[in-house]
């Protein structure tokens, strides 16, 4: 869960995720596009929104399973063999 209303990147995102855990937090552009949906955010500040998506995960065993599979697929987009050649090309650009 992330309660944050800044996130730079999501690298704590990415850690749950290649965990194989739900992720549940607010909606900021940086985790929204690690994530890919907005399923596991509600808009900043909605506390009981966080409590209802926590209580569905933990209750909803089918949701929590599928949404687990989803979140596994993410986080293979973010592995350094796909990540580091796009960050060098970028730096290149940059110079």
């Amino acid at each position: 869960m992330s309660l944050y209303s800044y996130e730079t990147f999501g690298m704590n995102v990415l850690a749950l995720l290649a965990l194989g855990t739900p992720f549940i937090g607010f909606s900021v552009l940086a985790i929204e596009e690690v994530l890919g949906c907005d399923c596991l955010t509600v808009p900043y500040g909605e506390v009981d929104g966080l409590a209802n998506l926590a209580y569905r995960i933990l209750t909803d065993r089918p949701y929590r399973l599928s949404i687990r599979e989803y979140l596994i697929e993410k986080v293979m987009a973010f592995t350094p063999g796909k990540i580091v050649p796009q960050l060098i090309e970028n730096y290149k650009k940059l110079l």
